[in-house]
């Protein structure tokens, strides 16, 4: 499966530290295996997946869309728990 990034993934994973940064990789390489591992979203976002990751007193939300052995990473955001 070929794994490309958007702009605004590329930018955002660049200011994660270190150990999130192991914890993202390691939840692309379980998305790579199960593309439907994360929550389908609604309406105008119907073919995009959001995978949460939980890191210490936040949750990372990981948004993709996977089609034709093609994933591609959207965007990454923090939500406060």
């Amino acid at each position: 499966m070929q794994i490309f990034q958007t702009h605004q993934f590329k930018k955002r994973i660049k200011k994660l530290s270190p150990a999130l940064k192991n914890i993202v990789d390691e939840a692309i390489m379980m998305i790579q295996k199960e593309p439907a591992l994360g929550e389908r979203q609604a309406g105008g976002l119907a073919e995009a997946f959001v995978y949460k990751l939980p890191f210490t007193k936040e949750q990372v939300l990981l948004a993709y869309t996977s089609a034709h052995n093609k994933l591609t990473l959207l965007t990454l955001g923090r939500v406060k728990v």
